[in-house]
């Protein structure tokens, strides 16, 4: 009995510590699934329209439509890439579910904080342009451009928010 009670003790001690589950791990959970919707309801639509439009306004190069129009189609680019970032390394970091390591944590969370801030950035860049060249509010070109701000604000207001409740290290 001695022996056995010794053997279950010693293999508990053995087994390998399982880290504690993150204060915030349902916020970074919910990050995820804000970009997977975007995805999943916008992101794609508003790519196609974008791929749509553009050999239409192309032929004129020198219009504010193709100006437009080819800007929000790099900046798309940049944002499809910086929110696949995101969602990359929080899949992977969820999915091992090793929180022991505090300075992996933070690295995370700066990572996760530096693309956000990128985004956001994107977003101003995005704002400026629209200020910048007027088109008709009838303009394709230009619903376009209105509805992917609306909806890269949206996503980035409800990411923002999910990271504004993840105290800072």
């Amino acid at each position: 009995m001695k022996k056995a009670f010794l053997f279950a003790a010693l293999v508990i001690v053995c087994l390998p510590a399982q880290a504690p589950a993150l204060d915030y791990e349902p916020r970074l959970v919910a990050i995820m699934n804000n970009i997977v919707k975007y995805y999943d309801n916008e992101a794609r639509k508003l790519e196609d329209e974008i791929i749509q439009l553009l050999p239409i306004h192309d032929r004129d190069k020198e219009s504010v439509e193709n100006e437009k129009l080819t800007f929000l189609f790099h900046t798309h680019q940049k944002v499809t890439v910086c929110l696949t970032n995101i969602l990359d390394i929080l899949y992977v970091y969820i999915k091992l579910g090793s929180y022991s390591d505090q300075d992996l944590n933070s690295y995370i969370l700066k990572r996760i904080r530096n693309n956000v801030v990128f985004l956001n950035n994107m977003l101003y860049f995005l704002s400026l342009k629209n200020q910048e060249i007027e088109l008709k509010g009838s303009s394709a070109v230009q619903k376009l451009y209105e509805n992917y701000l609306l909806q890269l604000t949206t996503v980035l207001y409800d990411i923002n928010r999910e990271l504004a409740a993840i105290p800072r290290e």
